[in-house]
């Protein structure tokens, strides 16, 4: 397999740069701790393709290579703000023009909107006479894009192949096959206090005893951000905020579970304590985004989790989040659940939906729930299992994609 040759610093052997290799063009000012959100280990720490996977798909540039990428990384960057200030040589420009070279907007942790990569690159056309074909864009937004050279690759989706799935299969059947009832009925593990993530809180609270609900009051955010949060929730769910005011909710926050994580001061990523997914029955997802921009649909690692733990699930999130799902292989559960929540294209009344859908379904007896468990048991088991293929073929398909395109 060819590797793909990628443009890097030529000062990045110097003390201080050595973790910024793939980030040419940035003035050195930028290459700080402050600039760059998050600490690195190493320099394909903003790909997301930690060492060896990364060293599978790409390679330095050098004298030899005529064709390759120059990088932007902007995960875990702001970038976004010195974008203008941002220097590419004069020879890289060169062979843009000359078709031997692409800009690569690299972002595989987020997904944001086809809007927001345009206005971010549309400093550079004017600055060197550009074309948006002159672009590929990696990130994990599943939305279609007419007009931009993109690449599906989601972090948080790859993560998976870190895990042991063959444990997991084996555990995940075994809590069914062992038909014993569980603890609770559902699970909602809600760490930042996002607007929409009020609607869900506000709903299911009636039904805290039943299960697993998590709400946090900072979220390891700013001290204003519960604030700003809620009052966003007020202006933009406003049914959901009149039951939250009736039902004195605010005071009662955060609502805590006690499972050994602290979500005022961690991030359960990768969640250690697994056994609360084996003891509820239904997963209600919240998903980073639950208001619709008509370019985005972007999965966090929040979805993935009741696949591995071989749960069914509803999602609190995006409009057509269950189709794009769907569209990627994974199966839903129509069968056992009203998933008519999935096109509604209002917000407040997308999240009610799929709320009342969640309710209607874990509102029954524990035996009922776990016989639903025995007829959905092959769904649960495909989720897993192609969560798995997709994973482990991720690093090849980006490989592929990304030659495609450089060739194109």
């Amino acid at each position: 397999m060819k590797k793909i040759s990628l443009y890097y610093r030529d000062d990045s052997t110097d003390a201080g740069l050595e973790m910024f290799k793939y980030c040419p063009g940035i003035p050195k000012k930028y290459l700080t701790g402050e600039f760059y959100v998050l600490p690195m280990n190493n320099p394909s720490a903003l790909f997301g393709l930690f060492g060896d996977p990364f060293d599978n798909i790409f390679k330095d540039k050098d004298e030899n290579d005529e064709n390759y990428y120059f990088p932007l990384c902007v995960s875990l960057t702001n970038l976004e703000y010195i974008v203008k200030e941002i220097d590419i040589p004069q020879q890289v420009i060169q062979d843009i023009f000359n078709k031997k070279c692409k800009i690569l907007v690299f972002n595989s942790y987020e997904g944001w909107e086809w809007k927001w990569w345009k206005n971010f690159v549309n400093p550079l056309f004017e600055k060197y006479n550009l074309e948006l074909n002159d672009f590929v864009f990696v990130n994990a937004n599943l939305a279609d894009s007419e007009d931009c050279n993109s690449i599906y690759n989601n972090f948080w989706e790859r993560q998976a192949q870190q895990e042991d799935m063959k444990w997991l299969l084996t555990k995940g059947n075994m809590e069914i096959s062992n038909n014993i009832i569980r603890d609770k009925k559902y699970i909602c593990l809600n760490r930042r206090p996002h607007a929409g993530r009020f609607v869900g809180v506000t709903e299911l609270y009636r039904y805290i005893d039943d299960g697993y609900l998590s709400f946090g009051k900072n979220g390891q955010m700013h001290d204003q951000y519960f604030v700003d949060q809620e009052n966003i929730f007020s202006k933009h769910y406003p049914k959901s905020f009149k039951r939250y005011k009736k039902f004195g909710l605010q005071p009662k926050i955060p609502l805590t579970i006690d499972d050994g994580v602290d979500p005022e001061a961690e991030n359960p990523v990768h969640d250690w304590a697994i056994e609360k997914f084996y003891q509820s029955y239904l997963h209600i997802c919240p998903e980073t985004y639950q208001y619709r921009v008509a370019d985005r649909i972007f999965f966090s690692e929040k979805i993935f989790k009741p696949m591995m733990y071989m749960q069914p699930f509803v999602i609190l999130g995006e409009q057509h989040a269950l189709k794009a799902l769907k569209k990627l292989g994974y199966k839903t559960f129509d069968t056992v659940l009203d998933e008519s929540y999935d096109s509604i294209e209002n917000d407040q009344e997308r999240l009610l939906k799929a709320c009342r859908s969640a309710i209607e379904y874990f509102n029954r007896s524990k035996e009922d729930l776990m016989e639903d468990m025995h007829k959905i048991t092959s769904i649960l088991n495909h989720n897993l299992s192609w969560l798995s293929y997709r994973s482990l073929s991720m690093d090849s398909n980006l490989h592929t994609d990304l030659e495609k395109k450089l060739y194109e």
